[in-house]
This record gives structure tokens, sequence and C-alpha cells, in this order.
């Protein structure tokens, strides 16, 4: 299950139908849900802005330098259930990058989800109580031209048990250029992407 930043029909980008823009929809026959993920949601946007906040720090660019960048975030929260496999390690989901900036990603105990490292090597990412799991995303590694690398992870649920995930994917407004930041550029290290906007390159993922 989805939502997203909940926007009227009347704004601007729903009206004109710019993609992952529109209001939340939800369940008729589960109306405890909003409330909870209503909250869970602004807490998580909240914490990602301030996330981006250190990482622009870390850059030497300053706190404050994606806040314009994020002023309209396209911020999404998926629901996660992986059923207990009918084999033996199957994927639940298989491995991949995420898209955006950064995702904020809470498990339950069950476990399954494994990251691969720079070595090659498949490790695990445990639950541990009262954190969060954070993946640097695509767009972070090309807006840093790489020194920030993308997660490649995967999921495998291998206690036969049903487990479950909410993933917070944080974006940068629909219209935000993304060409590498010239902090992290060199002569040694060239830019390796093209300059492009957040929303153009998102929508080609999914085609």
């Amino acid at each position: 299950f989805d939502i997203g930043v909940d926007l009227p029909l009347a704004h601007a980008a729903v009206a004109t139908r710019v993609p992952m823009h529109g209001p939340n929809q939800w369940p008729a026959h589960f109306p405890g849900l909003r409330g909870p993920a209503e909250t869970y949601f602004a807490a998580c946007e909240k914490l990602g802005r301030r996330l981006l906040a250190g990482i622009a720090s870390g850059l030497g660019l300053g706190e404050a330098f994606f806040e314009p960048l994020s002023s309209e975030a396209m911020v999404q929260m998926r629901m996660f259930h992986y059923p207990p496999p009918e084999e033996e390690a199957v994927y639940g989901s298989s491995p991949h990058t995420d898209y955006g900036m950064i995702t904020l990603l809470a498990q339950d105990p069950i476990g399954g989800l494994e990251v691969k490292t720079l070595s090659g090597e498949w490790v695990s990412a445990p639950y541990i109580e009262g954190t969060l799991v954070i993946n640097i995303g695509d767009m972070l590694s090309r807006l840093t031209n790489g020194k920030y690398n993308s997660t490649l992870h995967r999921v495998i649920n291998r206690a036969q048990k049903d487990r479950y995930s909410v993933a917070m994917f944080y974006h940068l407004n629909a219209d935000a250029d993304v060409t590498p930041l010239k902090c992290c550029i060199t002569a040694e290290e060239p830019a390796k992407y093209s300059s492009t906007k957040y929303l153009t390159h998102i929508v080609s993922r999914f085609e």
C-alpha cells in the first residue's frame, strides 16, 4: 500500500497530471490506517530533511543546500507484506537499487534484508530494535558523482513467516536539476552522469 504527499485535486501539479502527484486514496475497509500512517509519514518526512541536511553539510555545501530543491519534495511511503515463500530462498524482492535520494526503512524482527558490499558479498542487514535502515538511492549517487554509492539490496524471507516493512522514499522536487555537484568532480573523477530533471529520470525507471 502506497501513500505520498497528499495534494488536493486543485493543486497545479495534480490538475496538469504531473506523475507522482495527487491525493491519497485510503481503503474504506480499514479506517484505522490513515491516522497512524499520516503521523509516521510526517515524522519520516521530517527526518528525511534532516538527513539531507547532514549529507549536504558533509559535502561542504551547508545544511540548507537541499532546501530549495525539496520545497515540494515527492515523498512516498510504501507498506510491504512478504508472505512465506513456497520454495526456499525465493526472492521477496530481487536485487535492486532504490531510485530516489534516500530510503528510510522500518523492518520487523523476521529479517531477510540483505545488502551487497563493494567487494561483492551479500550480507544481512538485521533488525535492530528502535532503528531504521537508511539506503542511499540512485539520485543521490548521480548528484555526488558516485561519491555516495546507491545500495544494491534484496529481500529473501528465510523465516517461513509473514514479513512486514515500511519504506519511506525521499525525493527532491519534480523539476529539480540533477547534475553532478562541482564539489564531487575532480580531474581524476570527471562527471560520470549527464544533467537531467528529477521527475524525468524517475519516470524513465518505470518505462
